[in-house]
Order: structure tokens, then C-alpha cells, then sequence
């Protein structure tokens, strides 16, 4: 192109920018640029990059070797040889997390003990708040949220009261908010072999912490024993929330700026081809025009992608404010050019497909003409399109199989979300033909539907896509796994004081913590001790595994444990040699297969649920040649500060005082916070791109509203008319977003029986009444000076 001929396109392209009609592209793509910025700001906020995982994981080190190797307390020979084997800058670092916290008001806290040179900072992470670092046997620096609340007079009192650690400082974990215990070298090996008795099995594990290869290579060489070893440089990036929640940034990115440039060029399109039509009539090219238009339109949404970019980047640093206080860990890296490389690709891609929509070289349709139906025989382009749909629903057919949690079945809605995309238009048309009412407005409404088809369509899209990300997040937002649930419940029943061993309340207690529980419980009004038993050979098969069957002596025993009375019935079976469960869908199997043994449903207490499935009698297990395993006891009938009793009667003892488990009331079960901020931000970003793209749909048809006004139509008329129009692309979004999003969710509960599901239908309902408060203010405001400006080219 000769100079010339680009000065007389730029020319062009620069009054262009001057038209309403222009610039509402740089409205529409500035809140685009700005929530997705903000968003995936915010989201990798809740994720560390490799760098910052490394320096967590291994601190200034280059390898960590972990040697297979467990040490009791008090074990000093074996620390003896294993630091033989470190030179510095290395360290020697021993780890266990089997101690608990045993006084305060978090007592029974499981602590994480650490034992290495701090001196050396051996992790950065780790910043000293108070204090001094520890510097010889005995002494300890704390940090977390529990353990400072055991301290007393500077002691920090553990294994049932067996040992007391001097604290001399506090720190923080910049990468975690666990109970730790950063103690001293010469610590561990100081400690009583009575120790032990407090904390079943106790040792602490070695790590050596190594600065170069050379050094992994003639330490693990020396090793008398096996050890793994694990380099910084392997160190992978987390699992991201944004792979997590597809629907959080990916599927919008990718959508957003794509539909919503196409609703702002389908807005002026009438424009567009008034346009052309006068730029040839005056010599202009057919393809100058389109290069005009391009550019014009081009360099409206570079200015609201910098804008919005500019305030994205202010939102992104609230953001990292607000995920810094909230967090447990540093706050992670600030943006990926990769994640944020789909938004210029959607946009371009909505800018071309919208000018190619155009079709500037062909004649404007009379009124008439688009008004009527469509010809019976469809065009290649829609042939395509409903060929492209079929496929889509195919392959979220395919999908469905792999569907198994909320990342998968986020996938497995987007080919669902694309063919509903693709069948739009069809849709569109069918309600345009079907608006044939006397009511003037709808008819009215039924005419320009059809004469705008696709820009109705491309609305209709935009306000699915935005929709069914909200709807979905918003779902999510109270999905519980069995495994989440499980871990809100407290280890036994209300009234109830579980003794056990190591292994839970499904292996044996130490003979100790039974003499003294039974002691302290003789003279109480505390019912008999009821012992646990299960059969490991029989089992009850779920689709999430395996779940272990109880065997207990009498049926008023089973009514003590499992906290719900028995009917007669329930009774009977029992002692006719039956069993209850309470999966009922799930056979009761055996080694051999399925069991002959008779089943009744019963229903205990939701934490003797969680801990089991059947439950049957000892003399019949045994009766049928079945293995009976011994088990924990538990006390029933006890009040809370009894049981506190207990426990404390077992640690004066010096004894395990995990072995005894107390009720508690099942944990609220919050959704993961970076889940909420991604409902916030896609609802906000649901509300402005909703607001800029209604009122660019209403402006585009504002002329044609003024032309009713001109012909003495009264304001309301016109008013009514445009929102009928606006409210059959609200309804077929609202629609398609409930269509998908209920496919989507109903496959993923089928597929995945251990999730239940409570909708938030307070936060649903406020968003969709924003959605459409946020439209009728766009057309408001669209509309209200109609009759002031009814000759205006708006």
C-alpha cells in the first residue's frame, strides 16, 4: 500500500474513532482487561511459583536426602554417625510430627518438631519475631497458631508433662501456619527413653540437607542404611487454582473478549454499512473500508485493553493485600504472559469475526425482508455451525466418563458450553418467529429479533458464557467431598470417650491407658466400657472403597456405640444372625465374594458412620468361621468435663494421651477461600460486562427507537419494546447457563456418589437479580433522553 492510500486510511480511521458507535469498543474491552487481569492476579496469588515451593521445601539447599532410618528419643549413637556424614555449609535436620501440645487451650494440637542448626537459617522462610535462636540442648523457638498457648513461665510442656522445653524465641513461616517446634541440635538425643511411653511409636526421622551434588554423592555412599534423595531443581510448580477452576479464568479469557467484541461490533453494524456504502460512493476500496474499520476499531480496544490493563493491575494489588492476610503462605507470583496471552488472541479473534459479519459489500436487507422467516434451506456457514454443535455434544458425551471431581467436570461442561453457543442462533430465530402476538411492542420486538439475529445471538452468548462461570463457581462454593465431611467430624459420638492405639480406634489400647481409665471411671455414673471388634474379612464395597464392619457382643451394646435405639426388628435380625448396615446400595462382600449374610438398614450417628459401615454380632461372625479383631473401647454416658478427666488422668500417668479421643462438634465445613474470590470476581466481572455490553446492544438499535418517536410513538412504547428484545437474549442465556451448568453438576454427582451438594440459593438468586438490575440500568440510561434527541444520530 502506497503512502498515500495509507494516509487517507489513517484519516479515515481517525474521524471513525470520533463515532459513539467506535468508541464503545474501548468501554466494552477496558472491563473485560480489567476483571481478567484482576482475576488472574488474584488467583495465582493462592499458588507458589517452583522457586518459591523450593525455598520451602529445601531452604538454601541444593538436595534433601532422606535416610530410612527411624530414631527413638534419647538415641544419640546413630545422631552421632549420621552428623559424621555433614560438613557445612550442609545440616543435619531431624523431623517428626508425633508429638502433641499438652497443655493450653488447643491441647491434643499435633506439633511438627524440627531440630537443625537455625543459627545458619538453613530456610529463609523461617524468620526469627522474638527472641533468639536456639542454641543449646533443651531449647526451642515456637511458631503457629496453637503452640504459644501451651507455654508456661517460658516452658513448653510436652509428652505428657515427660518433657519441658526452654522457649527463647518465636518465628514465623512465611510458607505455612503449621504448630512448629524449632529446636536445638542435641535436643532429640537428650530426651528420656520414658518418653516414649507418652507418645506410641515415637522417632524422628533424618534429613540431611546437602549444597551440592558432590556432596549427595559421598554422603549417600557413607549411609549404613537406604535414603531417597530429592533435588531443588525437580521441583515442580503446585497445582494451580486456575487449573483447578477452569471456569475461574481459562473459559472466561477465552470467551469474554471473543463475544463481547462481537455484541460491540454487531451494536454498530447497521453504522458500519452506512458507512461503506457512502466511503465507495467517494472512491474508497471495499477492502480500504474494511482496513479502516479495522484500525479504527483496533485502536479503540488497544486504548480500553491499556485502561483497563492499568486498572486491572490496581486491582491485582488489592487483591494480593487481601490474599496476604488471609493466607497461611507467601503470596505467589504476579502474572503468567503465557495465561494472559488468550486474552489479545480472543480479542483479535472477535474483532476479525466480527468485521467479517459485516458483510460491507453486500446490500442492506429491506425491513421487510429481514423480517420475514428465514429461507427453509440452510447456508454452508450454518451447515458448519450445527455440524460444529453435534460434534461439541459428542465429545462432551466422551467426556462424561471421565468426569470423577469439580476440575474434570469443568472440562467436560466446556463442549457442552460450546454447543449451546453453536445452536443459538436457530434458537434466536425461533423466538423471533414465535413473538407474532397482537400486543404491538412484542410483535414489534418479534421483528427487530429477526432483523438482528445475530446480534441477539452474540448477546444471548455472552450472558451464557458469563452465567454459567458464576453459577457454576457459586455451586462449587458448597460441594463436599466424603473425605472433607470425614475430616469436620469429631473421632466418637457425643457423650462418648474413645480409648485406642496408634492405629485408631480400630486397634487395641496400651493395657496402661485401660487401667487407668477404668480406675478413674469406678464410682461414675458412666456406663461399662464397650470393646470394639472388626472383621477384616468382610467388608462393605462402595464406589469410594472399602468400608470396615464392626462386630459387637449384645444389641444394647450396639445401641451404647452407635447412639440410635434399635427397632424390634432391627433386634431380631441382629440376634437371628443378620447385620445392619446403613450403605444399603453397597453389598456386604467377602473374600470369597459376595456374603449370604441377611442385611437391615439401620442409621447410627454420623461419626460412627463415617468410621464404618456395617455392624453385626460377635457370635455370629464367629459362628460363620469369620475373623474377629480386637479393637479400641469406649465409654459412653460421659459429659464433657468428665472426659477432660480422663485425659488428664492419662497424661499424669505419662502416658499417650493421644490414645484417648473425645467428642467434638463436627467442624463447619467453609469453602477453600480462593474458591469465594473467584465467585466475587467473576460476579463483578458478570455486572460490568453486562452493563457496557447491554447498553452498546440498546445504543445500536437507539436510531431506530428514535424513529418511532418521530412518527409519534410515546418514550414507554419504545422502552417496552427494546426490553422485550433484551429479555429473550437474558432469557435464552439464563437458560442455556441452568442447561449446562445442571448437565454439567448432575454428571459429576452421578459419577461421584461421596459428593454432596447444598446450594446457595441466597447468593444465586442476589446474583441474578444484579444481572438483571445491571441490564435494566444499561437500558435506562440507554433510553431516557429518547424524546429530547429523537433527530440525533446517536
Amino acid at each position: 500500500m502506497s503512502d498515500g492510500r495509507r494516509g487517507v486510511v489513517a484519516t479515515v480511521a481517525w474521524r471513525l474513532l470520533r463515532a459513539p458507535w467506535v468508541r464503545r469498543l474501548c468501554a466494552i474491552s477496558a472491563v473485560i482487561t480489567a476483571g481478567l487481569v484482576t482475576t488472574l492476579i488474584a488467583m495465582n496469588a493462592w499458588t507458589l511459583s517452583p522457586t518459591q515451593a523450593a525455598e520451602r521445601d529445601f531452604g538454601r539447599f541444593a538436595a534433601s536426602v532422606d535416610v530410612d532410618l527411624g530414631l527413638p528419643p534419647g538415641r544419640s549413637v546413630e545422631l552421632t554417625r549420621l552428623s559424621a556424614h555433614v560438613r557445612s555449609p550442609d545440616t543435619l535436620l531431624l523431623f517428626t510430627d508425633q508429638i502433641r501440645l499438652g497443655e493450653g487451650p488447643s491441647s491434643g494440637a499435633r506439633l511438627i518438631y524440627q531440630e537443625a542448626d537455625w543459627g545458619s537459617s538453613p530456610f529463609p522462610g523461617i524468620q526469627l519475631t522474638q527472641g533468639r535462636w536456639p542454641a543449646g540442648p533443651g531449647e526451642v523457638v515456637i511458631a503457629g497458631p496453637d503452640v504459644s498457648g501451651g507455654v508456661r513461665d517460658q516452658r513448653l510442656n510436652v509428652l505428657s508433662g515427660a518433657v519441658s522445653w526452654r522457649v527463647v524465641g518465636q518465628a514465623d513461616d512465611a510458607f505455612g501456619n503449621d504448630n512448629l517446634v524449632l529446636a536445638a541440635p542435641g535436643t532429640w538425643a537428650q530426651l528420656p527413653r520414658s518418653a516414649g511411653r507418652a507418645a506410641s511409636g515415637l522417632s524422628a526421622t533424618p534429613v540431611l540437607l546437602l549444597s551440592s551434588e558432590a556432596n549427595v554423592a559421598s554422603a549417600r555412599q557413607a549411609l549404613p542404611v537406604a535414603s531417597t534423595v530429592r533435588w531443588r531443581r525437580e521441583q515442580a510448580r503446585e497445582s494451580s487454582w486456575l487449573t483447578e477452576s477452569p471456569f475461574a479464568f481459562g473459559v472466561p479469557a477465552a470467551l469474554l473478549p471473543l463475544l463481547g467484541l462481537g455484541v460491540g461490533v454487531a451494536a454498530g453494524a447497521r453504522r458500519a454499512r452506512r458507512f461503506a456504502a457512502s466511503s465507495q460512493t467517494v472512491g474508497l476500496s471495499r477492502g480500504r473500508v474494511r482496513t479502516a474499520l479495522f484500525c479504527a476499531f483496533g485502536a479503540a480496544v488497544l486504548v480500553g485493553s491499556l485502561v483497563g490493563g492499568l486498572v486491572g493491575l490496581v486491582g491485582g494489588v488489592v487483591a494480593r493485600q487481601i490474599v496476604g492476610r488471609v493466607s497461611d503462605q507467601a503470596v505467589g507470583p504476579w502474572l503468567s504472559a503465557t495465561q494472559l496471552g488468550i486474552v489479545p488472541i480472543s480479542m483479535l479473534a472477535g474483532l476479525v469475526g466480527g468485521i467479517s459479519a459485516l458483510r460491507l459489500g453486500a446490500e442492506p436487507p429491506t425491513e421487510r425482508a429481514a423480517a420475514s422467516s428465514l429461507p427453509t434451506t440452510p447456508s454452508r456457514a450454518d451447515s458448519a455451525r450445527r455440524w460444529a454443535a453435534l460434534l461439541s455434544v459428542c465429545a462432551a458425551f466422551l467426556l462424561s466418563f471421565w468426569v470423577r471431581n469439580a476440575s474434570s467436570m469443568m472440562i467436560f461442561g466446556i463442549p457442552l458450553l460450546a454447543g449451546w453457543l453453536l445452536v443459538l442462533p436457530d434458537a434466536v430465530r425461533l423466538v423471533g418467529d414465535r413473538l407474532n402476538s397482537r400486543d404491538p411492542a412484542r410483535r414489534l420486538a418479534g421483528r427487530l429479533i429477526r432483523q438482528h439475529g445475530s446480534q441477539v445471538a452474540t448477546g444471548a452468548a455472552l450472558s451464557t458464557a458469563l452465567l454459567t462461570c458464576v453459577v457454576t463457581t457459586l455451586l462449587l462454593l458448597t460441594a463436599t467431598g466424603s473425605t472433607a465431611r470425614a475430616n469436620s467430624l469429631g473421632p466418637v459420638g457425643a457423650g462418648q470417650v474413645g480409648l485406642s492405639g496408634p492405629g485408631g480406634l480400630l486397634e487395641a489400647p496400651a493395657p496402661e491407658v485401660t487401667a487407668v481409665v477404668r480406675n478413674s471411671l469406678a464410682g461414675s455414673t458412666a456406663t461399662p466400657l464397650v470393646e470394639i471388634a472388626s472383621v477384616p474379612d468382610l467388608l462393605i464395597d462402595t464406589p469410594q472403597g472399602n468400608t470396615t464392619v464392626l462386630a459387637l457382643s449384645t444389641p444394647d451394646e450396639v445401641e451404647r456405640l452407635l447412639g440410635t435405639r434399635l427397632t424390634p426388628s432391627q433386634r431380631d435380625h441382629l440376634q437371628g444372625g443378620g447385620a445392619l448396615t446403613w450403605q444399603p446400595e453397597a453389598p456386604l462382600v467377602t473374600s470369597r465374594g459376595d456374603s449370604s449374610i441377611p442385611l437391615a438398614t439401620y442409621t447410627p450417628t454420623e461419626e460412627w458412620a463415617n468410621l464404618s459401615g456395617a455392624i453385626l454380632l460377635t457370635r455370629t461372625a464367629t459362628a460363620r468361621g469369620f475373623r474377629v479383631m480386637p479393637g479400641g473401647l469406649v465409654a459412653t454416658g460421659v459429659d464433657s468435663q468428665r472426659a477432660q478427666q480422663l485425659r488428664d488422668a492419662v497424661t499424669r500417668a505419662g502416658l499417650d494421651s493421644s490414645a484417648i479421643s473425645l467428642y467434638r462438634p463436627p467442624r463447619p465445613l467453609l469453602p477453600p477461600a480462593p474458591m469465594v474470590a473467584s465467585g466475587v470476581l467473576l460476579t463483578a466481572l458478570l455486572l460490568g460486562i453486562t452493563f457496557v455490553s447491554t447498553r452498546a446492544q440498546t445504543a445500536g438499535v437507539r436510531r431506530q427507537m428514535e424513529r418511532l418517536l418521530a412518527i409519534g410513538a410515546r418514550p414507554r412504547f419504545a422502552r417496552r419494546t427494546q426490553l422485550v428484545g433484551q429479555s429473550v437474549a437474558t432469557g435464552l442465556g439464563l437458560i442455556g447457563a441452568v442447561v449446562v451448568t445442571g448437565i454439567a453438576v448432575s454428571t459429576l454427582l452421578l459419577r461421584n456418589g461421596g459428593i454432596e451438594l447444598r446450594p446457595p440459593y441466597e447468593a444465586l438468586a442476589a446474583s441474578l437479580v444484579a444481572f438483571i438490575a445491571a441490564q435494566l440500568l444499561a437500558l435506562w440510561l440507554t433510553t431516557r433522553n429518547l424524546q429530547a434527541r429523537a433527530t440525533r444520530d446517536g
